[in-house]
């Protein structure tokens, strides 16, 4: 609507108050989710699970401890067997 109205503003000068209006509307859009960004990023806290709980994977930790304490990570390994392999990723 806002870039219509700016191009129709060569022909007709009474567009001005309708491209004024659009552009506050939308100012007032990008405010309002801006505000909602900072909100959930300002919590400091996660709604999805945290895993700190159970501890983090240390470099003298075995792959199967981690693995049995991480389920989850088993199909992405099984997966991806030749990259997890290699020593460092390159």
């Amino acid at each position: 609507m806002r870039v219509i109205f700016q191009v129709v503003t060569d022909v007709s000068a009474q567009t001005y108050l309708v491209t004024g209006v659009s552009g506050l509307l939308e100012m007032t859009g990008i405010a309002v989710r801006g505000t909602h960004l900072w909100r959930i990023m300002n919590r400091g806290e996660s709604r999805v699970g945290s895993h700190e709980s159970e501890g983090s994977i240390t470099t003298d930790e075995t792959v199967a401890s981690a693995v049995e304490r991480f389920a989850e990570t088993m199909p992405f390994l099984s997966k991806n067997r030749e990259e997890v392999s290699r020593p460092t990723i390159a």
